[in-house]
């Protein structure tokens, strides 16, 4: 991939151009959801500019695939007659590192140029997610807020096989960035707005006005832009074209506002802060951005794991719970002593009670008894207790009663 030219001179190649305004509308709209979101990109007819992004909000969009709504599709005719333009393409993100198309895109691409034979090209940029610093992108790829934006065309042919993928350098026409730049300099920080696309001699210039106290003015660059100067006109006089000392021996960054704060001069006066220091605090406004956004998905992340968490230690317990409960369902049933809350006692329970005295004999009684009918020997609590066939529901009193008794030993007829 050939890298960004690292001159100040004008480039021979312009390729693709996109105004800086529909990227700002495309990172919106796919840098901030999740992959697989995407929507049309429209341009003035015959030329290689997008002027115009439509977001496709009814898009089947999935994990690792993306399918235009059949509302989208439909729409791009009118679109196309309101706005005076021409459909350029598809613009979608990827998951990962993925920045070029799939092979069911290219098919998409290839099934386009043969629905629109009038197409010189079809248009397939491709938007990934990230971090991305300039050094490191080709001629064909923009730095996104948030991501980065990958070129690709497929060339129009009256073959469907030489229809083939190719990168294609892309560029920014940043005027909007650089108005918006110098209106925070301007006292009262007029408001940027475009307001339409003006034809100069065969060319398309995008035309903005800048609304300060003195009047409007207006701003129009075509796709030379920063390295042919914009078009001004000043809201006062006969509303003429004012001519700039375009400098191209300073960055593009510098050019503009070098060129146009002494004609502004003239009118209002500048703000003491440099272009340098708005672009400053921009820079730490973006970065504080970044943060917040990676500490929110810090929290959400601690906090699904905190609920799965949950939702396992819950799935225990339960367990635990229905275990229990089976067990107890198995278990005898026996009755606390002195239960009375079932008001219809079992009969079995009727004669273990009628058969039962109702005062339960002492330790001594026990031991006369025992004594009397029983050989001598050891004989365990249990089998002393069943033996005087004391009742079921009175076993708790008996280890309470003899609890500080010898009849907690086994017990050895003297």
């Amino acid at each position: 991939m050939k890298q960004l030219p690292t001159s100040t001179q004008p480039s021979l190649t312009v390729g693709t151009v996109i105004l800086d305004e529909v990227l700002a509308v495309i990172a919106s709209a796919l840098t901030s959801h999740v992959p697989e979101r995407g929507g049309l990109l429209f341009g003035p007819r015959g030329q290689k500019l997008i002027t115009l992004f439509v977001a496709d909000e009814n898009a089947d969009h999935h994990y690792g695939t993306y399918t235009p709504s059949a509302e989208i599709c439909a729409s791009s005719p009118e679109i196309e007659r309101n706005h005076g333009l021409e459909y350029k393409g598809l613009i979608h993100s990827h998951p990962g590192s993925m920045d070029h198309p799939s092979g069911p895109d290219i098919k998409n691409a290839r099934r386009a140029l043969g629905t629109n034979p009038h197409l010189s090209y079809f248009m397939m940029p491709i938007v990934t997610l990230g971090e991305f610093k300039a050094s490191e992108l080709g001629s064909h790829e923009l730095i996104l807020p948030g991501g980065k934006l990958s070129h690709w065309i497929v060339p129009q042919s009256v073959s469907t096989e030489a229809r083939q993928l190719c990168e294609e350098r892309v560029t920014a026409l940043t005027l909007w960035s650089d108005l918006r730049k110098l209106a925070a300099l301007l006292p009262g920080q007029p408001e940027v707005a475009r307001s339409s696309m003006l034809d100069i001699e065969g060319v398309s210039a995008a035309a903005y006005l800048l609304h300060s106290e003195q009047g409007i003015w207006m701003f129009a660059a075509a796709a030379g832009y920063p390295f042919t100067p914009p078009l001004v006109v000043p809201p006062a006089g006969d509303r003429s074209a004012v001519a700039l000392a375009w400098d191209l021996n300073i960055t593009a960054e510098q050019r503009f506002h070098a060129a146009v704060a002494p004609l502004l001069a003239d009118h209002v006066a500048l703000a003491s802060e440099t272009i340098a220091e708005v672009e400053k605090k921009a820079a730490k406004r973006a970065k504080k951005r970044r943060r917040a956004k990676k500490e929110l998905q810090a929290v959400c992340l601690l906090l699904l794991f905190s609920s799965a968490i949950g939702s396992y230690i819950g799935g225990i317990a339960a367990q635990s719970q229905s275990l229990k409960i089976q067990h107890t369902a198995s278990a005898p049933m026996i009755p606390p002593p002195g239960n009375t809350t079932d008001s219809k006692p079992s009969e079995k329970v009727h004669a273990l009670a009628d058969e039962t005295p109702k005062t339960f004999p002492s330790g001594e009684e026990l031991l006369a008894s025992d004594n009397q009918n029983h050989p001598a020997g050891d004989i365990p609590l249990m089998d002393f207790y069943n033996h005087h066939h004391a009742p079921l529901e009175n076993l708790d009193g008996i280890i309470w009663k003899f609890h500080t008794s010898d009849f907690l030993k086994p017990y050895t007829r003297p």
